[in-house]
Formats: structure tokens, C-alpha cells, sequence
């Protein structure tokens, strides 16, 4: 009895994923086939709702529309609000995943950089530079970029270069738009283009240091507006120096290599 049991509810189971729904089918003059659902049919166009969108056809471009039943029309309507609930939550949870990432990241750069605090020598070149620390723990300088340009960056040791916003791109009366040397660097929310250019000047308090190799964003998404500041102070500017940290009075010691 038991067996018999199992084997109906494996069969009713089964037979629920194969049980294919059929969406509307448009067959166009030219050989190609769509399937969605016909949202709206005049005289000349035919909108077809494909689940994350509609596409308009030409009336005179369709040799035959398959229509699927009504009850098929629920089923599909119905997978696909499951499916773009999925999507979403996917989304979010890739967001907090690589927020998290970068919270745990700016974290270990912090204390690697505050390890250093009890074997600094302070000498005449050394240079000090007031620090701050936002919600987030990143930890940020005030800058001066080519002179007159007033910076927030982000200190990032994972960085190879000074990584600068588009917003701040443009203040510096940079091209972001004719231009040949683009490419993608990932960046917080994923890839974004950028282009190489050399800065004349990055200055912080009396440190200042010329031709520093950059790369700045040709677009700023969301997530780059609130999470980068102005853009992030990295290795093309730090590996010049010594730097570590006074935690308690945030305060970032430079000092030139031998």
C-alpha cells in the first residue's frame, strides 16, 4: 500500500513538470517565429508582450499567429511574475552580497594600514594627512586634483589606480565621450567603461605629487553616486609611499621610500 502510494504522488509530480503551457506563436513572411502574448492588435501593428516587454510587428509582416487558450494565458501570465520576483530578488541579493564584500574588504585595509602605527618613524619627510571614516568605515581624504579641483576619494589599496567618478571627470574638463581608448574595469555594481589619462596633480594637505596615472568612468550608475564619493585614492598614488594610520586621531602618515 505504501509503494502504491509513493508511485502516484512521483507520477502526479512528475507529470507536473512536463506539462508544457503554450504561449501565442506570431510566424512571420521571412521564417522567424515569436511567442509571447498578443497584448494589442490594430490595423497596421501587432504588440506582443514577451514577459520583460513588449515587441510591435508590423500587421503586414505576419504570415500566422497560434494562439494559446485561456487557461494558458493564466499559466504563462502567472510564470512569469514568478519569474521576475526570482530576478529581483536575485538582484538584491547580489547587491548586498557585494556590499558586504566591500565593507569586509575597506575593513582589512584599515587594519592592515593601522598595523603599521606602532613601527612608524616620523622624520622630516614625512608627511601627515587628516582622515575621516564614513557609516560604512571607508576611509577618505580630501584632495586637490590639476591644482583647483576640490576631491572626496575613497582610500583603496586594492585599487591599482586613482579611480575618479564621472561627475568628476567632467569637472576636470575631461572628454568622456570623443574618444578611442575605452575599456572595462569592475567596479562595486560590475563593469563599467573607463578611460587612462594622467593626472598633472593629485595634492593632500602639503603632499602633493605629479603625473599620476588615472582612470576615470564614463557614466556614474546609482550605486557609484552614493558609494564612491568623488572616487578612491589607489596604488598609482599609494605605492609612492610608507602610509599608515593613527586610528584614534585619523590621521594618515606618508613617507617616501628610501
Amino acid at each position: 500500500m505504501f509503494k502504491a502510494k509513493m508511485l502516484t504522488i512521483l507520477g502526479v509530480f512528475f507529470l507536473f513538470f512536463i506539462i508544457k503551457v503554450y504561449a501565442d506563436t506570431i510566424y512571420l513572411k521571412n521564417g522567424n517565429s515569436l511567442e509571447g502574448l498578443v497584448s494589442k492588435e490594430e490595423k497596421d501593428n501587432v504588440e506582443v508582450n514577451v514577459g520583460n516587454g513588449a515587441v510591435v510587428l508590423k500587421a503586414n509582416e505576419i504570415e500566422r499567429i497560434d494562439r494559446s487558450t485561456p487557461q494558458e494565458v493564466v499559466e504563462i501570465k502567472k510564470s512569469w511574475e514568478i519569474n521576475k520576483g526570482q530576478s529581483e530578488k536575485t538582484k538584491a541579493q547580489d547587491r548586498a552580497e557585494k556590499e558586504r564584500a566591500s565593507e569586509k574588504w575597506n575593513a582589512m585595509v584599515k587594519e592592515e594600514i593601522s598595523r603599521g602605527e606602532e613601527r612608524r618613524d616620523i622624520d622630516a619627510n614625512t608627511k601627515i594627512v587628516q582622515a575621516a571614516s564614513d557609516k560604512k568605515g571607508h576611509l577618505f581624504v580630501n584632495a586637490v586634483v590639476n591644482e583647483d579641483v576640490h576631491a572626496s576619494l575613497i582610500v583603496d589599496t586594492g585599487c591599482p589606480v586613482v579611480l575618479l567618478t564621472a561627475s568628476m571627470g567632467r569637472k576636470l574638463g575631461i572628454d568622456l565621450e570623443n574618444i578611442s581608448d575605452v575599456y572595462e574595469v569592475m567596479v562595486l555594481d560590475g563593469k563599467h567603461k573607463v578611460r587612462g589619462v594622467l593626472l598633472k596633480s593629485v595634492k593632500l594637505g602639503d603632499l602633493e605629487e605629479k603625473n599620476i596615472r588615472a582612470e576615470v568612468l564614463l557614466e556614474d550608475s546609482q550605486e557609484i553616486k552614493h558609494g564612491l564619493k568623488d572616487g578612491l585614492l589607489g596604488m598609482s598614488f599609494l605605492k609612492r609611499f610608507d602610509v599608515t594610520l593613527d586610528q584614534k586621531k585619523m590621521k594618515l602618515f606618508f613617507k617616501p621610500h628610501p
